[in-house]
């Protein structure tokens, strides 16, 4: 999965082989799984953290 979300966020978008893994993994370990993952993963990437814990997507 590491790998998956780190491709789209340097490409910007996604295969569909890759897009079909994602799909999987969420139908196999669900959406609370999925999006924590997808937040560890995205945190160096897309998402930024301020000092009070919340998460901020920037434009």
């Amino acid at each position: 999965m590491a790998k998956t979300l780190k491709a789209v966020f340097s490409k910007g978008w996604l295969e569909t082989e890759r897009l079909h893994a994602l799909k999987a993994l969420y139908s196999l370990c669900g959406a609370d799984w999925f999006v924590d993952r997808l937040v560890r993963v995205g945190n160096g990437s897309v998402f930024l953290r301020s000092n009070s814990g919340h998460l901020i997507i920037p434009n």
